[in-house]
C-alpha cells in the first residue's frame, strides 16, 4: 500500500522534471501530521518501553545478532523456577513489588549488594536442579541470570537515574551520564543553553530489569507519573562501580532537528534516532523500487517522519528487514544523508544501520562482528 501523508493529501503523478515549487510542496511528505497520525504516534510513544533499545526492558535487543536478553522477574516462572522466585522475595526484595508508589519505592527498595540477598542467592546456587533448567546448549541459564544479576547494584543506579531525573542544568546533569566530556556539548545544544526543566523522579521499577555486558535498562517514572525506559551504563567493578544514564537514547538525540533538516538538506553523514517502518513512495532521485528499498523514519515526539531509502540488499537494508520481518516498526540508531541538489526535502539516503535500538556501543566495531 503506497504511503500518504493523509486522505486529503494525495500522492501526485512522477515527474521527470519538475521546476514548479507549489507542486514540490504538495508532494514533500515530511509535512505536519494529521490528527489521526498524531494519535498513532501517541500510542506508539506510550508503549516505547515495549520498543525501546530493540525491545524493551524485558525484551532487549542491544545489539544486532544476539539473542534477545530476558532478565526479568517474570523470567523465573517461565523457566520453570517457582522456588527460586520465592527465595528471591524472601531475601529482602531484589525486586520491587510492582507498581509501588513513588514514596513507598524509596523506603522498600533493598537491592543487589545487601548481605542476607546475596546470601541467599548463593543458596540459590546450591539447588539440585534437573535438565528444565537447561538450555539447548546444556547450560544452566538460571545460573547465568542470576550472576549477572548480582554483577549489578540497583541502589546505585536507581541512585544515578535520581539524580539524573532531578538534575536542573546542563552541568549537574551532565554528572550523571555517559561520556560526559562529548555529550555535554548535544546537552548544550538541544536543551538550547544551561537550564533544563527536570522531569522529577518518581521510582525505577525493579520488577523488570534488562542486561546485557555493562548496561541495563528499567523503567523510570518521573513525576508526572510516566513511564519510559531508561539505559543506564555501569562503569567497572564491584564497590568501585560507578552508573551513568545513557542520555542521547533518553531523550531520542538526533544530530539534525526535522527543521534544521529540512531547511539545510545537509549532504554528510548524520545520524537519526527514529522509528523505522516500512515505506512505499518512489519519486525523484528515488524513483526506482528495484535499486532502493524505501521505510518510513519517524521522529519521535514530533510531527514529522521522512523516508529513508537504503541500496536494495545492501547490509543497511538487510538490518532493517530483518528487523521488520516479523514486525511493523522499531526503534534504530541510523546514518543517513541527502542527495546532492536534492529536490525533496523528506526523502534521505540510509548510508548505515548503526545499531537497532536507541542506545549506542561505544565499540561499534565489535557490535558489527
Amino acid at each position: 500500500m503506497t504511503d500518504k501523508p493523509s486522505e486529503e493529501r494525495t500522492t501526485p503523478p512522477v515527474a521527470e522534471v519538475e521546476s514548479n515549487e507549489s507542486l514540490l510542496k504538495k508532494i514533500e511528505v515530511a509535512q505536519p501530521m494529521t490528527v489521526e497520525e498524531r494519535v498513532q504516534q501517541e500510542e506508539a510513544r506510550q508503549n516505547r518501553k515495549r520498543h525501546y533499545a530493540g525491545g524493551g526492558a524485558d525484551d532487549i535487543d542491544w545489539e544486532d545478532g544476539q539473542e534477545r536478553v530476558r532478565r526479568s522477574g517474570p523470567s523465573w516462572f517461565l523457566i520453570g523456577s517457582g522456588a527460586m522466585a520465592l527465595l528471591l522475595i524472601l531475601a529482602g526484595g531484589l525486586f520491587y513489588v510492582k507498581n509501588l508508589t513513588p514514596g513507598e519505592s524509596s523506603k522498600k527498595t533493598v537491592v543487589g549488594g545487601d548481605a542476607e540477598a546475596k546470601k541467599k542467592l548463593d543458596e540459590i546456587l546450591d539447588i539440585d536442579r534437573d535438565d528444565s533448567y537447561l538450555n539447548e546448549e546444556g547450560i544452566d541459564t538460571t545460573i547465568l541470570e542470576v550472576d549477572e544479576y548480582s554483577n549489578f547494584d540497583l541502589m546505585k543506579a536507581e541512585t544515578t537515574a535520581r539524580n539524573f531525573l532531578n538534575s536542573s542544568t546542563v552541568t549537574e546533569r551532565s554528572r550523571f551520564i555517559r561520556e560526559p566530556e562529548r555529550v555535554r556539548a548535544l546537552m548544550l545544544k538541544f536543551y538550547e543553553g544551561e537550564d533544563i526543566e527536570p522531569e522529577g523522579f518518581g521510582n525505577l521499577d525493579k520488577t523488570r530489569v534488562g542486561y546485557q555486558g555493562n548496561l541495563l535498562t528499567a523503567t523510570a517514572q518521573t513525576a508526572d507519573f510516566l513511564d519510559y525506559p531508561i539505559a543506564i551504563e555501569r562503569i567497572g567493578d564491584g564497590e568501585k562501580a560507578v552508573y551513568q544514564v545513557d542520555w542521547e537514547s533518553w531523550v531520542g538525540y538526533s544530530d539534525f532537528s526535522p527543521e534544521q533538516m529540512r531547511l539545510e538538506k545537509p549532504t554528510d553523514p548524520f545520524e537519526m534516532r527514529v522509528i523505522v517502518s516500512h515505506g512505499s513512495y518512489y519519486n525523484y532521485g528515488f524513483s526506482d523500487d528495484e535499486e532502493w528499498a524505501c521505510y518510513r523514519l519517524s521522529v519521535s515526539d514530533t510531527a514529522y517522519s521522512f523516508l529513508g531509502y537504503a541500496k536494495r540488499n545492501s547490509k543497511a537494508d538487510q538490518r532493517l528487514m530483518n528487523v521488520l520481518k516479523n514486525q511493523n516498526s522499531d526503534h534504530y540508531l541510523l546514518k543517513v544523508r541527502y542527495p546532492k541538489k536534492a529536490r525533496s526535502k523528506d526523502q534521505l539516503e540510509i548510508v548505515e544501520a548503526i545499531s537497532r535500538g536507541w542506545v549506542k556501543s561505544i565499540d561499534l566495531e565489535k557490535s558489527y562482528e
